[in-house]
């Protein structure tokens, strides 16, 4: 037998016994039904908006359609592309390709994302464990934070199905080392989508010494794997605008703006909605047995590996869908032994009073688990890890809830009629990034800005088709960049970009003016803005519970408050914000008030050498 452990799978003289044929219609049931939401997948929030903005516009003005898509925040363009460019690339070959520009094309890349993400994770259990493809996929479909990820559009899930692609094509000792260039090929592309795929490497590193190869050897393959990943990074630096410096640089600059995010009761939700209740409990099981029946060189790949990475990078995860993905494949094997483990306490017919108590206890936890009232918290999306049997159902709304949404903005795009200039004025980032993703899929294109501020002072941007044209006028705080490195206070930014916009755009010479918010949260907006009656204080609003889901009771994320608005509105909401900015000009004692438009955008340019 091989000295080599992670070749065993190889050697193995007796496998574990698949699910037998009885189980195998309920799990292909549960797996359809856990899985269609993904056919259906929508934008999860602004930054899927922008990155799509992004590829529109570079495809119609090449590298400068970089500078034309974030006229009022640059950085955040300059941060979105530089730490994502391989998704801009790959939403920019997709939609040549098919020729649209919709949001079909996203969920189409996210399709196949999440084909090659689950298979690829499979393939790896499989070759570093004897446990069978069955109960690797229902551990899969168990666990929360794999299934839903494939429930929005995402950077993640394309950069980890990258990643573990990589990981699968890790070649065996007996095949050629050759394989390593398509590996870190593999690595390099996801990178480019996410850096987050780097922690892949220390996996990777260690399949080097795949065989106990000598050390020329070993140099031969890092070799060959750091020569795909300096090809294809190479080409990506001649061929886009990408570049490596900058990337880290800017990448390292917004990680500081999440530090405070990073909390202890975050850390539960995150662990929760990513984990579960059943899949931990499977995880625990299994590992144990794993340690039982392999050498000690396995126990800690296969064991200690993941506890360090999970321990290691669970605190920094301030979303469900970041950095966790990547340890998919111990996550299969350890809970595919869980329950093999599992399954032999309920065949077992003796005397014995573990599986007297193993059978109700794990029946109860199942149960309750799949069955239970939902318990829902926003993160990512609607996230329950109670009731999983209805999470199909609830993510199938909130999907809903955003395209009712975009459906929305499309109506007010198409208020735009030749001779007619609509000014549209948005409040939150959200509904700011995607109207602009509506107005450009619709056909309008971006006007350069020199010639927008001649005839559109005091837009935020300009778009225009042929004679219809539609002024934006934008005054969100994107990622918080004035709150947290100038202390400036939410409302009163948003005060200063209306009383500037609209003192120059002369709203009455629009005559079609419409309001852009995101949840019903009226936000500057308050004076306005006609709540409706269900709305509490929090503006948060209760739909009603559907009857077969116990105890439901859900917060509309995804919701788009269109309102248009009359010259008196208008009014008001400029004499609010004038209002607004004063009073918080006059206490102001810990931080100091920008007065100017021109010190405002200063804030926002590129800080990393020129606009590409």
């Amino acid at each position: 037998m091989s000295t080599d452990p992670r070749d065993q799978d190889q050697e193995l003289e007796v496998r574990p016994q698949t699910l037998q044929l009885k189980w195998m219609v309920p799990l292909v049931a549960f797996g359809l039904w856990t899985l269609w939401p993904v056919l259906t997948s929508a934008h999860l929030e602004a930054f899927s908006a922008q990155l799509q903005s992004i590829a529109i516009l570079m495809n119609r003005h090449g590298p400068h359609g970089l500078s034309l898509a974030d006229q009022s925040y640059p950085i955040t363009t300059e941060f979105l592309y530089m730490s994502r460019s391989g998704l801009v690339d790959l939403l920019q070959i997709a939609m040549r390709v098919t020729g649209s520009t919709g949001d079909w094309v996203f969920r189409l890349l996210m399709i196949l994302s999440f084909c090659a993400f689950s298979w690829a994770s499979i393939q790896v259990a499989r070759r570093w464990s004897e446990e069978s493809v069955p109960l690797l996929i229902l551990v899969f479909l168990l666990t929360p934070g794999l299934v839903e990820i494939g429930y929005f559009f995402s950077d993640n899930l394309p950069s980890a199905a990258f990643a573990m692609l990589a990981l699968a094509g890790v070649p065996k000792e007996s095949e050629s080392d050759s394989r390593w260039l398509a590996v870190g090929a593999l690595m390099a592309f996801a990178l480019l989508v996410r850096f987050d795929a780097v922690v892949m490497s220390v996996p990777l590193c260690v399949c080097l010494y795949i065989g106990k190869p000598h050390w020329k050897r070993c140099a031969l393959r890092a070799g060959l794997m750091i020569a795909g990943t300096i090809f294809i990074m190479g080409l990506a630096h001649f061929a886009t605008p990408y570049r490596l410096t900058e990337s880290l640089k800017i990448t390292k600059l917004f990680s500081t703006l999440h530090e405070w995010l990073e909390a202890d009761s975050r850390l539960k939700v995150v662990s929760l909605g990513f984990f579960g209740y059943i899949t931990p409990w499977l995880i625990g099981i299994g590992a144990i047995s794993f340690i039982r029946r392999n050498n000690v060189w396995r126990a800690i790949w296969l064991v200690g590996l993941p506890i360090a990475f999970y321990a290691m990078f669970l605190p920094k995860a301030i979303e469900i869908r970041m950095f966790l993905l990547l340890g998919t494949p111990a996550l299969l094997i350890h809970g595919a032994a869980g329950i093999r483990w599992m399954h032999r306490q309920w065949l077992d017919k003796g005397s014995s009073l573990l599986p007297k108590v193993v059978r109700p206890l794990s029946a109860s936890i199942l149960i309750f688990t799949m069955l239970g009232p939902v318990d829902i918290v926003i993160r990512d999306g609607p996230r329950t890890a109670i009731g999983r049997l209805w999470t199909p159902i609830l993510w199938h709304e909130w999907q809903q809830n955003v395209d009712n949404g975009m459906a929305q903005l499309d109506s007010v795009v198409r208020q735009a009629t030749p001779g007619n200039p609509l000014l549209a004025i948005s409040s939150h980032y959200n509904a700011d990034d995607d109207f602009r993703l509506r107005v450009l899929q619709a056909g309008f294109d971006m006007m350069e800005p020199d010639r927008a501020k001649v005839q559109y002072a005091g837009a935020s941007e300009v778009f225009q088709m042929a004679d219809q044209t539609i002024a934006h006028l934008r005054c969100p705080d994107p990622y918080l960049l004035l709150g947290q490195w100038y202390k400036q206070p939410y409302f009163y930014s948003e005060a200063l970009q209306i009383i500037w916009g609209l003192s120059a755009l002369k709203p009455e010479n629009f005559k079609t003016i419409y309001s852009l918010n995101w949840q019903f949260v009226p936000g500057f907006f308050g004076p306005i803005t006609e709540l409706p009656a269900t709305s509490d204080k929090q503006w948060h609003v209760q739909l009603p519970a559907t009857p077969f889901i116990p105890k439901r009771a859900q917060v509309p994320e995804g919701s788009i408050n269109v309102q248009r608005l009359t010259s008196e509105k208008v009014s008001t909401l400029l004499a609010s914000a004038q209002h607004e900015a004063a009073a918080a000009q006059k206490h102001a004692k810990t931080w100091v008030p920008i007065r100017t438009e021109s010190e405002f955008h200063q804030k926002f340019d590129w800080r990393f050498g020129p606009s590409p």
